[in-house]
């Protein structure tokens, strides 16, 4: 969904622009619209927001790895070394990364081709150790929307790489910046510390292969203490300016365990992977797109996507967060 909430939000900056309701996605005016809002950086900023009905501590000598989705998923994402796509001709503004956190030996190794529009930032350091400011709307307390700022894990996604190569010499460098599930977070870091590993152990596969210790927090069969709540809340945020943020847009979902669409057994943040999911199956299982061979995510008409998914999402919507709330900085973090 990622990349049909970034072509949905250039749509409306464009609108919004030009002072119309009419739609225009054509790949020539989104790309003019980067130019036109000197945009940058965009994250796909998450918060998983999700709890426990009774939260208590976690065990230090718990052995298990939770996630409130797939942990072998997470875990193959997160355990990757992070990389950053952006356009080559895009000079506005970007994230600030000392030179020592980027590996210039894998640079080296990234072939260079005559008429290479975009290219690919490696960090040294997998992504559970990278972080980076960014900010989204959450729910508060009385289920109003909010705008909170966090550090977010820079996690491995493909989307970003798919959007870079769409907008080409022009792609704002990308990225996915995950404040992850407290639960995960904190299991993760309990993993291993309890399991020491050193530097030279292929951590990814060692880890994965420990599988039986994986756990996910669903609400099956679970008693109401047990039962997770809360809101999960996914889209991109958009940082707009050239030598400085001067206008700050977000487009994305929020969704609840209270809304309707999701069921009792599982989490929100399985309910939006799935309205993504079966909303492009939807789409090419039409009788028009059946012959059309291979399609890319950016393919697929976003109208038609959305118009499928949002029913599913709970809260979405498109705005614009105004700048003074961003307190953070564009600015990487090693932890």
């Amino acid at each position: 969904m990622f990349q049909h909430y970034v072509l949905y939000s250039l749509n409306e900056m464009n609108k919004i622009n030009h002072n119309t309701d009419k739609d225009d996605y054509k790949k020539e005016t989104l790309i003019k619209v980067i130019d036109d809002y000197k945009i940058g950086t965009i994250f796909c900023s998450e918060i998983d927001n999700m709890v426990k009905y009774k939260d208590t501590p976690m065990r230090k000598n718990d052995d298990k790895i939770y996630n409130t989705w797939s942990v072998g998923g997470m875990l193959s994402e997160a355990l990757d070394k992070t990389e950053l796509a952006y356009g080559l001709q895009n000079k506005y503004i970007k994230p600030i990364i000392p030179k020592n956190m980027i590996d210039k030996k894998k640079m080296e190794l990234l072939p260079r081709y005559k008429n290479q529009q975009y290219d690919v930032l490696f960090l040294k350091k997998i992504g559970m150790k990278n972080k980076l400011n960014s900010i989204c709307p959450i729910l508060d307390n009385n289920g109003k929307i909010k705008f909170k700022n966090f550090k977010g894990n820079l996690i491995h996604h493909g989307e970003t790489f798919e959007m870079a190569n769409y907008f080409g010499r022009k792609a704002p460098l990308m990225t996915y910046v995950y404040k992850i599930n407290k639960y995960a977070d904190e299991s993760i870091k309990n993993f291993f510390m309890n399991n020491k590993t050193s530097d030279d152990q292929d951590i990814k596969m060692w880890v994965l292969s420990e599988c039986n210790s994986f756990h996910v927090l669903d609400n099956i069969n679970k008693k109401k203490n047990d039962k997770i709540i809360g809101h999960d809340s996914i889209g991109c945020t958009i940082y707009c300016g050239k030598q400085k943020v001067d206008r700050i847009f977000w487009c994305g979902s929020i969704l609840s365990d209270t809304d309707k669409n999701v069921d009792a057994n599982f989490t929100p943040t399985i309910i939006q992977v799935a309205a993504g999911l079966l909303s492009g199956l939807s789409y090419i299982m039409e009788d028009k797109n059946k012959n059309r061979g291979l399609l890319e995510p950016c393919d697929l008409d976003t109208t038609y996507i959305l118009q499928k998914s949002i029913p599913l999402l709970g809260k979405f919507f498109f705005t614009e967060i105004p700048k003074e709330l961003f307190i953070g900085k564009l600015e990487y973090e090693f932890v």
